[in-house]
């Protein structure tokens, strides 16, 4: 090498050329970091799943676009199934309140029947009395013509 040019660690060249004509390779995705060397590589480091490889830690095919953070466009799917979901609570909500105030009315019109019934028999029991006192009226008056 040449004095003033530092080479790198042996194992880490790229292209495994190993001196100063192998060109100089960006780190991946411009993510900022340097690449590790195979020695410093367990297996994982190189794998797309490694929370330390260059891929996911500076952003992989699983972020979203800063576009996309936005509620309504994150998951249109799941923010449709999401507004689904609560009309479909809000209708079984509506169907409850709807039912429990036909029963409110049903029992008001049961309770309207059953007084309109008692209203009747109030009725009739007063014209039975009206009967009875008018009979007794008369036969009163019978017993007093035929007493003088």
């Amino acid at each position: 090498p040449e004095p003033g040019v530092r080479s790198p660690p042996e194992g880490a060249e790229v292209g495994g050329t190993g001196g100063q004509n192998a060109p100089a390779e960006e780190p991946a995705e411009g993510c900022g970091k340097p690449l590790s060397s195979p020695a410093e590589d367990n297996g994982y480091a190189s794998s797309s799943l490694s929370i330390d490889s260059p891929d996911s830690a500076c952003g992989s095919a699983w972020d979203p676009p800063a576009a996309e953070l936005e509620p309504g466009t994150l998951f249109p799917a799941l923010a449709e199934a999401v507004q689904h979901l609560q009309d479909k609570e809000r209708f079984k909500e509506r169907e409850k309140e709807k039912h429990h105030i036909q029963l409110v009315m049903y029992r008001r019109l049961a309770l309207l029947r059953w007084i309109h019934g008692l209203q009747q028999k109030v009725v009739d029991q007063q014209n039975r009395l009206q009967e009875s006192f008018d009979t007794i009226l008369d036969n009163r008056k019978e017993l007093i013509r035929c007493m003088q």
